[in-house]
């Protein structure tokens, strides 16, 4: 089934890919770059995760579902019925939730991508932030834009939850139908009380599956809510018209150049806006190299910084395990310690741990790893 997924995934990519080529300039300018790659990789992950859950989650808890209430029914309709009765109030109370919930999810996602194109924009542009200095301002609006992700967040999973106090709430009036048939209906007296009980187990199995999905439901919407933008992008559709007598560029060498090519307007020719565009290519090139250059000199920093953290805490492990092992070793219940009944015991023992430590500690100082 691994391989199943991957492979609807793998084509679903490329469908969206041979679209998005398609699409005209205007699609590319009036979106961000970090909307369109949050589509096309953040979402694309949620519809993986989507097919994941179907064939570990829904499917095989739909199955028992089914299974247990045919066993229920087969046993005793009318007593089954206590399950059944209050299914029209869960689906239509789940309904609601899941309609108002979706939107919610929805929401949420859309935010999660304005903030992914806030960033993805921040960094490419961040030689203008330094020159303009304007830092402040642009933590302020990261900071606005997160609070916005997180009030999207609590109001998605909060009305999910609301799913789980209608099934247990469901839960509970099927078991008062389940003693009111046995008592009333069938009346059912102590000598059925074995069935009573074996009841009360299928009715816990039966909602059992439920709540699975209901632990479930949160992460399947929001996944949903991603498959869904991954399908609004592949009905996107181009406007662009192919010409009758257009011509297959060819590169022989895999390169394109644009030699002497400016631009101007129609109505203005002699007024040229770019001039050689292939020099601003180059240029770009030489932006693009530089602010990778300094990606990676911001992660080698991160690196270092971690190392130093990891470093301590290793250290601190090392440092306490020898008297970790002494107090271990003294605590274990064994009949014959001799050190147990020895007056000077325990400030030996104390002493052992602190010789131990300083001597590890020494060893650090002189292999100069503190």
């Amino acid at each position: 089934m691994t391989k199943l997924t991957n492979e609807v995934v793998f084509r679903i990519r490329e469908d969206v890919y041979k679209n998005i080529i398609t699409l005209p300039l205007f699609f590319f300018d009036s979106r961000p770059t970090g909307r369109i790659l949050a589509r096309l990789v953040g979402d694309m992950n949620g519809l993986k995760q989507i097919s994941t859950q179907l064939v570990d989650t829904l499917i095989p808890n739909v199955l028992m579902l089914i299974v247990i209430l045919v066993i229920m029914t087969a046993m005793n309709p009318m007593l089954s019925l206590s399950a059944l009765i209050v299914l029209p109030i869960l689906v239509f109370f789940a309904y609601v939730i899941i309609i108002k919930g979706y939107k919610n999810w929805e929401n949420f996602r859309k935010k999660q991508s304005n903030y992914k194109a806030f960033i993805h924009e921040d960094y490419a542009g961040i030689r203008a932030i330094k020159s303009f200095n304007a830092e402040d301002e642009t933590n302020s609006e990261a900071k606005g834009i997160w609070a916005d992700i997180t009030k999207a967040w609590i109001r998605a999973v909060g009305r999910g939850d609301l799913l789980n106090i209608v099934i247990q709430s469901s839960q509970g009036i099927g078991y008062f139908f389940l003693f009111f048939f046995a008592i009333e209906k069938l009346s059912m007296g102590e000598e059925s009380l074995g069935e009573i009980l074996a009841y009360i187990g299928y009715m816990g199995l039966f909602w059992q599956p439920i709540r699975s999905l209901a632990s479930m439901y949160n992460q399947m919407t929001n996944n949903f809510s991603a498959a869904a933008r991954v399908f609004e992008l592949m009905d996107e559709k181009s406007n662009i018209i192919e010409s009758e007598n257009a011509v297959a560029l060819k590169a022989d060498k895999g390169r394109v150049t644009f030699d002497k090519v400016s631009f101007a307007y129609p109505d203005e020719p002699d007024r040229l806006i770019i001039k050689d565009i292939n020099s601003l290519f180059e240029y770009t090139r030489f932006g693009f190299d530089r602010l990778d250059y300094l990606q990676d000199t911001f992660l080698g920093l991160v690196n270092i910084e971690q190392n130093k953290i990891i470093k301590i805490f290793t250290v601190v492990n090392v440092v306490f395990l020898p008297p970790t092992l002494i107090a271990s070793m003294y605590g274990m219940n064994f009949d014959f310690m001799p050190e147990l009944h020895w007056k000077l015991g325990y400030p030996f023992a104390f002493g052992l741990m602190v010789v131990f430590t300083l001597a590890i500690l020494l060893i650090f100082k002189l292999k100069k790893w503190l």
